[in-house]
């Protein structure tokens, strides 16, 4: 059996209020913890599909928080909008 191959491409990510630095570090906390999250789903119907845009909604985001914990909110916010039930696999 073939190991499944997931890929995501995400062409522009929106991080406003944010020093382009820590910006980085938010788009890469989020690239390892969607990656982790998609590593660890089991489900066997995904198929293959293009999103033209997905909108995982606005996150309001405590101040002092860390990079990598925006970043996985991000991730698990857009995980969620890919396997929702109104999303089609």
């Amino acid at each position: 059996m073939n190991t499944p191959r997931i890929e995501v491409q995400v062409d522009e990510l929106a991080v406003h209020g944010f020093e382009p630095g820590r910006a980085r570090r938010v788009a890469e906390a989020l690239e390892e913890e969607l990656g982790r999250l998609l590593s660890a789903e089991t489900s066997s119907d995904w198929q293959e599909r293009e999103i033209g845009a997905l909108d995982a909604g606005a996150l309001p985001v405590d101040p002092g928080a860390s990079s990598n914990v925006v970043g996985a909110r991000v991730a698990r916010a857009v995980f969620s909008s890919l396997t929702s039930e109104g999303a089609s696999r």
